[in-house]
């Protein structure tokens, strides 16, 4: 195959099988297939199994790599360094892309040069019906819909007093379509950054940003991000994303995560938080916490826990 016109990255760790087959069997829908390259990320110690190998055997031109270093971060960058494409776009091991997807998002980074990073509609695909009180929770689960027509974030964005209100409409990692030189510069620059996110690391980690972090650096370096209305995924959900203590522990994590992000970009509304005045809130909101009874108040005290140990990890 001659030099790719975009490459398909998929991190992944200890993948679902058949989660797995579905994402490859879409990703072989793609209606430029052949123009493709294809990475498997795999971000753990071991080897894939036998079973989750015969899966990614039959798919051509597939290729996998092994990161050891946890965390998604680290898979993407991985993904960067072993990739050949001008324009990458980026996958989770539960995302079902469109059949037009690749194609979109190549045509669409080619007539607008000056948009550095775009992503478009995340739809759950629940395999469990929610329960009542899930009603608008989507968007703790990586999914959005932002509607049909284009919006755009511009560095004329970028500040402490309208960052807050817009980071809805970065693109999400989920399908994140991007130009890969951009990201050898944002992973050299931050190669020496202590306080980088790293992200995801393994099934039970709730740490989260990575996406944000890309989105801000670009930004932060005059780029323009975009989201394109024709690019559609559908994010499979299982019922274990679905209970209320997952949400609580993501909602904090993202809280936390943003606090030390926009502190590190210079656009936070924050400030740093000593020992003694986190324990105080702390145990204040722990007290309260038995008033908590919706999801909303719930939500709510997971938000400012977050939000309390961000601070304070800037204040270290």
């Amino acid at each position: 195959m001659s030099v790719p016109v975009c490459t398909i990255a998929c991190c992944t760790h200890k993948p679902n099988p058949e989660f797995l087959r579905q994402v490859l069997e879409h990703i072989r829908h793609q209606t430029i297939f052949e123009d493709l390259e294809i990475l498997i990320i795999n971000n753990d110690t071991e080897s894939f199994p036998e079973n989750i190998s015969l899966i990614l055997s039959s798919v051509p031109q597939l290729r996998i790599v092994q990161e050891v270093q946890p965390g998604l971060t680290k898979a993407r960058e991985r993904a960067v360094q072993e990739a050949t494409a001008e324009i990458l776009i980026f996958l989770d091991d539960d995302n079902l892309l469109s059949a037009d997807y690749a194609e979109q998002a190549v045509n669409y980074l080619k007539a607008y040069p000056e948009v550095t990073c775009i992503g478009g509609k995340v739809i759950p695909e629940y395999l469990q019906s929610p329960p009542d009180w899930f009603a608008g929770m989507e968007r703790y689960l990586a999914c959005r819909d932002l509607g049909d027509k284009e919006v755009h974030v511009t560095p004329d964005d970028f500040t402490a007093e309208r960052i807050g209100n817009i980071t809805h409409r970065f693109p999400l990692g989920a399908g994140m379509a991007v130009r890969r030189q951009l990201l050898i510069h944002f992973f050299q620059q931050m190669s020496n950054q202590p306080t980088k996110i790293t992200d995801r690391r393994g099934v039970q980690s709730f740490s989260c940003g990575g996406d944000v972090e890309i989105c801000l650096w670009l930004l932060s370096n005059g780029h323009r991000l975009s989201y394109v209305p024709e690019l559609n995924l559908r994010h499979l959900i299982p019922a274990s994303r679905l209970k209320q203590e997952y949400l609580e522990r993501i909602v904090e994590e993202a809280s936390r995560t943003w606090v030390v992000l926009s502190w590190m970009y210079g656009v936070g509304s924050f400030q740093p938080l000593g020992y003694w005045g986190w324990l105080m809130r702390s145990v204040k909101l722990w007290l309260k916490r038995g008033r908590r009874r919706t999801i909303k108040a719930r939500l709510a005290y997971a938000h400012s826990c977050g939000i309390f140990r961000g601070r304070r990890e800037i204040a270290k």
